[in-house]
């Protein structure tokens, strides 16, 4: 998903998603200028327990 250069990072997006169990794989991407601009990850159909 694209979001703001000030939303990458531990503390936006990726952090966000990382920190959810439904999601895995999370990686922060930059952008041409070098700014973190989107962020991928892989949805489980179902988290694993812990």
């Amino acid at each position: 998903m694209e979001h703001g250069d000030e939303q990458g990072g531990a503390d936006g997006v990726p952090g966000v998603l990382s920190a959810s169990p439904w999601f895995t794989d999370v990686e922060d991407h930059r952008d041409l200028s070098g700014r973190p601009r989107f962020t991928t990850a892989k949805r489980q159909a179902k988290p694993e327990a812990n």
